[in-house]
């Protein structure tokens, strides 16, 4: 994966959200000084941020988009705005078993126009019910 956009900063409110709850973020970007946002090729349109969950294991793969969202750069190169994720109440939690895993992340992507799309992805957890304070990795707790 593509290292991100070094001039985008991000803040979870918590990494751990439960089922049927929300995961919230806050991001930003701050372009250096002096530099604008006016050049044909390579200019920041939006930040993007998408909620995937993704299996992996002894048998088929499968991802998902749970959800998406866009905040738009403005003509300077800034950016900023909160944005809530939420996590559908039927979702699986997540799981880190020798068979089967269980991932969520968030990936935030700089929109550049006719370039490479700067992106990082930070790995986030899905808890049961009544779990936020319990978990501080993926199920199966390993003590």
């Amino acid at each position: 994966m593509l290292s991100g956009d070094p001039q985008v900063s991000y803040t979870f409110a918590s990494y751990f959200a439960e089922v049927g709850s929300s995961f919230f973020c806050s991001v930003s970007r701050a372009p250096d000084d002096g530099q604008t946002n006016e050049k044909s090729i390579g200019k920041a349109r939006a930040i993007r941020v998408t909620l995937d969950m993704a299996t992996e294991g002894r048998g088929t793969r499968d991802s998902q988009e749970i959800g998406t969202a866009e905040v738009p750069i403005d003509r300077f190169g800034k950016a900023s705005g909160d944005l809530e994720f939420p996590v559908p109440a039927d979702a699986p939690i997540s799981y880190d078993g020798q068979l089967i895993r269980v991932r969520y992340t968030m990936t935030i992507r700089t929109d550049t126009q006719l370039g490479i799309d700067p992106k990082f992805a930070v790995p986030v957890v899905v808890v049961p019910k009544n779990g936020a304070n319990s978990y501080d990795a993926p199920h199966p707790l390993r003590r």
